[in-house]
Formats: structure tokens, C-alpha cells, sequence
């Protein structure tokens, strides 16, 4: 998986790589593609602080309506 990120990547021809998803929830996979990427030139950039999942997806879910109720008001 790490090398079809990374060909996928050269393709795309951008320096940063976003990661996320529920795969990267899991550490080794995340490890192993930071460290490819990096040695490969790109800068890779992945959840920290809130879960790769349909966690991270329900808080911009709330983080946008939010946004948009206190616009109307």
C-alpha cells in the first residue's frame, strides 16, 4: 500500500501528501508511509489530534454546521 501512495503521489506532482481514513488508523501502516515519503522528497501530512475515521468526520461534520448556524444568526 505504501508504494501505491508513493507512485501515486510522483503522479500527482504536489509536494504534501494527506493521509487519512480509517486505514491510518493503524500505526505501522502510517509509520512506514511517513518514513517512504519523506525519503522520497514529499511532506506527508496525517491526523495528530483527531481520528482518521468517521470520528474526524463527524467533528467537521459539527465544526460546519456549527459554522453555518452561527452565520444565519
Amino acid at each position: 500500500m505504501v508504494e501505491i501512495i508513493v507512485e501515486i503521489a510522483h503522479r500527482a506532482g504536489r509536494s504534501k501528501v494527506a493521509m487519512s481514513g480509517g486505514c491510518f488508523q493503524n500505526r505501522h501502516l502510517i509509520e512506514t508511509a511517513v518514513i517512504r515519503l519523506q525519503k522520497e522528497g514529499f511532506e506527508p501530512v496525517w491526523h495528530r489530534h483527531v481520528p482518521p475515521n468517521d470520528g474526524g468526520l463527524a467533528l467537521g461534520q459539527v465544526i460546519v454546521a456549527s459554522s453555518a448556524l452561527s452565520t444565519t444568526t
